[in-house]
């Protein structure tokens, strides 16, 4: 308005002859010029200043604790996973079990993982990263402090089947949680940390893993673990963000999820009971024919 007013007055001045033309349109112009930039000046303020600032420090916070808690749970299942071999003979001899059954303390771990973190992939996009994962770092804090009082193999066993499948929780979602809350600049990074953690994990389980098994116990080993998921578990349930992208509409692929589980799982067991179990060759001939038929439905 002001600047329409500007050139009326220029228009009209000319038209009169007045000499103050120049003098009255640059008094305007330093007016509109003024009101534009405390205009944008308070603009800045308000929109860059206060908000931005509380969005980047979530952010920062959301991102440290979902880096601390993805190395932490990286190394505590792998260590889980590496740490007890030196302890089978211990295990063995404290539970009165023969080698072919103390050998299942190993392998069912890894059985359960192999077989639940593709299911559990999928039903986390479904339902949510942070349940999943919170429910896997649960159920293998809670399994691992309970496993040094079982009292017979077959406790241990269904215990390890329940750290397994609770790792599958975490390896299913430790990833995609990383991806979702750091930017492209930065996945890098999380993912070499992660990646780290993992390695670390697999290097020390055997040497810590014997020491604490020579001068603790076994059952120290799983009280570590157990430790470590208490920590994790804190730092996930107070720190990672609840707003998450899920999949609204989509089923869960149940006859896809049962070919997946009941292939890997007759393949695994049908290879490791290949020198033990009577019948293995019909396991591995089962589990190659549904992996056909998996590959052809999915």
């Amino acid at each position: 308005m002001r600047l329409e007013a500007c050139t009326l007055q220029i228009d009209a001045d000319t038209r009169t002859g007045s000499h103050e033309t120049t003098c009255r349109c640059a008094s305007l112009r330093k007016q509109i010029v003024s009101d534009i930039v405390g205009n944008a000046m308070e603009k800045c303020e308000r929109e860059v200043k206060i908000e931005p600032k509380a969005e980047v420090a979530e952010s920062v916070k959301e991102k440290n604790a979902a880096m601390r808690v993805s190395v932490i749970t990286s190394l505590m299942t792998a260590f889980m996973a590496s740490s007890l071999n030196l302890s089978i003979p211990h295990m063995g001899d404290h539970f009165g079990a023969g080698a072919t059954s103390v050998s299942w303390i190993i392998t069912v771990y890894m059985l359960a993982i192999a077989a639940m973190s593709v299911p559990f992939g999928k039903l986390a996009d479904i339902t949510g990263r942070r349940r999943i994962f919170l429910i896997g770092v649960m159920g293998f804090t809670v399994s691992s402090g309970l496993a040094p009082m079982a009292w017979e193999i077959g406790v241990i066993l269904f215990l390890r089947a329940v750290q397994g499948i609770s790792a599958a929780m975490i390896f299913a979602t430790n990833t995609a949680i990383l991806l979702s809350i750091f930017p492209h600049r930065e996945r890098g990074k999380a993912l070499g940390n992660q990646t780290a953690g993992v390695y670390v994990g697999l290097s020390i389980g055997p040497v810590v893993g014997g020491v604490m098994n020579h001068y603790l116990g076994w059952q120290s080993i799983f009280l570590g673990s157990s430790f470590m998921g208490i920590i994790a578990f804190t730092i996930a349930f107070r720190n990672l963000p609840k707003r998450e992208k899920i999949e609204i509409g989509k089923e869960h692929d149940i006859p896809g999820n049962v070919l997946y589980v009941a292939m890997i799982l007759l393949v695994m067991i049908g290879f490791s009971g290949i020198t033990t179990i009577k019948y293995a060759w019909v396991l591995l001939l089962v589990g190659a024919l549904l992996m056909a038929v998996f590959v052809f439905v999915e």
